[in-house]
């Protein structure tokens, strides 16, 4: 059977039960389906602790209109919310925020639509709780792997390449850490990485990479990824020490994203080396280069050598106040005649970055640059 809520208000109502939400007070427990189509319908906090909403297992809370929720949903074991009609609430309102148990696994279904809405146009009305787990496109959730110091990172700790190797999966620093040593990405691992408190992460070496991404087998083929930042997220903030840097080989990729930062090294921040970068957002900053070794002091792609390539798209994001004594203030393209590469700039602010050589903004050698 299926309750439909409309022109209602539910408030400063207690049930605390033993075992249910927490042990936490609900205003409104439902054991079957319930819709809600109106915000005239408000279920407001009793206490800080309040869940408000307890969808127990396999219901599903239907939302669609102007429906919106002010104090988080509980849902149980197989619970869903299910957008059942167009939520027409302004763009990036949090209609929903959603608390789930601890003992969810990856992958389990916590929002469906109904036929013809499409999800991925639904996912920024909801928002989680728990830093915990993330929502994907497909309204899945995942695990996240929560960092709050370095003693977190130990399970990767590679004591024969004395590096962080990390494995596939989703990272969110709660707190500013200095890392021991880098953090590597091997080949075949995808990994992504936030910040769920604003976080600044340090090293306490140099003349090292502060982030590595491996090498492929295969020159065509990216098999190891990482991805910094996340749309909604706190601040992260790579802070190079020195001549840190972070350096991307054959077959690896780095996603830059919202809500991240690069800046203070003292070399290049991002090294391309025959490999793939992208810029859909977040910033790169405040890089300085003195030496002559490399070109930018904030990106710069490597000259390619045969049967190898160099990927970059920038769609997203701001690089400034850069400044390297070489070429390309911002971004180096270090191409050859034989392997020009493919490098396109849209919708991203370049500026106030500086070079001593050529290119205060953008400098390129045998490049396939693309402009729009």
């Amino acid at each position: 059977s299926t309750s439909t809520l409309q022109n209602i208000k539910i408030q400063n109502n207690a049930y605390n039960e033993e075992g249910y939400c927490n042990g936490a007070d609900v205003l409104l427990y439902a054991n079957s389906n319930v819709s809600i189509s109106s915000e005239t319908v408000q279920i407001l906090n009793k206490e800080t602790e309040t869940k408000g909403v307890y969808i127990n297992s396999s219901n599903n809370l239907n939302l669609s209109g102007s429906a919106h929720i002010s104090t988080p949903i509980y849902l149980a074991s197989d619970a869903k919310i299910n957008v059942d009609g167009e939520l027409t609430s302004a763009s990036g309102t949090i209609v929903a925020k959603i608390t789930l148990n601890d003992g969810c696994t990856s992958g389990t279904q916590i929002l469906t639509t109904t036929t013809g809405i499409e999800l991925s146009e639904m996912l920024e009305y909801f928002d989680l709780t728990n830093d915990n787990y993330i929502l994907t496109e497909e309204g899945k959730i995942e695990v996240v792997t929560l960092i709050s110091d370095t003693t977190d990172l130990d399970n990767f700790y590679d004591a024969t390449n004395e590096c962080y190797s990390v494995s596939t999966g989703n990272y969110a620093f709660t707190q500013n850490i200095e890392l021991a040593a880098p953090i590597y990405i091997q080949n075949g691992e995808s990994v992504s990485m936030w910040a769920s408190n604003d976080a600044k992460i340090t090293a306490s070496f140099s003349d090292d990479n502060m982030v590595y991404i491996a090498p492929s087998n295969s020159v065509d083929d990216v098999t190891s990824s990482l991805t910094l930042g996340r749309k909604n997220s706190a601040q992260l903030i790579l802070s190079y020490s020195s001549d840190t840097y972070s350096t991307i080989q054959t077959g690896g990729k780095l996603i830059l994203k919202d809500n991240c930062e690069i800046r203070d090294s003292k070399y290049c921040a991002i090294y391309v080396k025959q490999g793939d970068f992208e810029m859909q957002g977040g910033s790169i900053h405040d890089n300085i280069y003195e030496g002559d070794n490399i070109q930018s002091s904030a990106i710069t792609f490597a000259n390619p050598t045969a049967n190898s390539h160099i990927n970059g798209v920038f769609s997203g994001g701001k690089i400034y106040n850069n400044s390297t004594k070489t070429n390309g203030g911002a971004i180096a393209i270090m191409a050859t005649d034989d392997n020009p590469g493919s490098v396109s700039v849209d919708i991203i602010e370049i500026c106030d970055n500086k070079a001593s050589g050529k290119g205060g903004g953008i400098y390129t050698k045998f490049s396939g640059l693309g402009i729009e």
